[in-house]
């Protein structure tokens, strides 16, 4: 039985911390008025598609060097 309650656990954790980091965001978020917190998350997808951009680049590049 034990497996049995690990293998759930395994399962349930990935959405157990993004419910946490969802919550915690929100809590943050929350200090801000609703046109800031609409700037913050705005700034957060810009910053999110330049690491993608970022890692994307570093990546093809390891190629060429390889």
């Amino acid at each position: 039985m034990e497996q049995k309650a690990d293998h759930i656990m395994e399962r349930e954790t990935p959405t157990t911390l993004q419910a946490l980091r969802k919550d915690n965001q929100t809590e943050i978020l929350g200090h801000f008025s609703p046109d800031q917190q609409q700037e913050i998350q705005h700034r957060q997808q810009i910053l999110s598609s330049l690491a993608y951009f970022i890692l994307g680049l570093n990546n093809l590049t390891q190629r060429f060097i390889e």
